[in-house]
């Protein structure tokens, strides 16, 4: 019945250049079904604890993720933790929707844990649903512009699921970073710009204050 079975998300990333975008924009405008331009934040929170392991090795990733629908003018906020270093590919990931005015009690929430600092993260973004694929284009941002797709599926189907993202990115002449290549870029961001408190992080580049 699927109860007792774990889902996992399988994820893989690459670079987009300019050239690349506007082919798959096109194909993903005619194929694909919108789910909504954003602009986002994702605050990866600095661990470090022997539980959670620290940035560079994490055991747990914990992250929120600010949203601003451009379309719909509608904010979102979600608290996720995700088993296993960022870099690998199949991982189960829990994700809890707030309301976004708790952020603030959000912050302090992670604070009676230890964890007091983030990095912030910005992206525009356009997600694109193909089946059970979802395809996001994210421009913007620290990191170069990149695509991300992904699968959920049971720890059982991992390797259809796999070879099923693989195929569809395939058809699109995508090539995705290796495990070493996302490590590196995600190092290089983050060396050059380190955690900050969460008191410091402003988010007006996702949730302008106005009514």
């Amino acid at each position: 019945n699927g109860a007792g079975e774990e889902m996992i998300e399988i994820e893989l990333r690459g670079r987009l250049t300019g050239v690349a975008r506007k082919k798959v924009l096109a194909f993903c405008r005619t194929r694909g079904k919108s789910l909504g331009e954003f602009r986002q934040i994702a605050i990866f929170c600095d661990t470090q604890n022997e539980q959670l392991g620290s940035f560079y090795d994490p055991k747990v990733r914990i992250a929120l993720q600010l949203s601003y629908d451009i379309q719909t003018k509608k904010k979102t906020l979600k608290l996720k933790a995700k088993n296993g270093h960022w870099a690998n590919v199949g991982r189960e990931e829990l994700v809890l929707k707030l309301e976004p005015e708790v952020l603030a009690d959000a912050y302090q929430l992670l604070r009676t844990f230890g964890i007091s600092k983030g990095c912030p993260r910005f992206y525009h973004r356009m997600d694109y649903q193909f089946g059970d694929i979802i395809l996001s284009l994210k421009d913007g941002g620290l990191a170069p512009d990149h695509w991300e797709a992904e699968i959920s599926t049971t720890k059982q189907n991992e390797k259809k699921g796999h070879q099923k993202l693989q195929k569809f990115l395939k058809q699109l002449n995508l090539i995705p970073w290796s495990e070493a290549e996302y490590k590196d870029i995600v190092n290089k961001v983050y060396r050059e710009n380190p955690a900050v408190e969460f008191g410091e992080i402003d988010v007006s580049q996702v949730w302008e204050n106005k009514a």
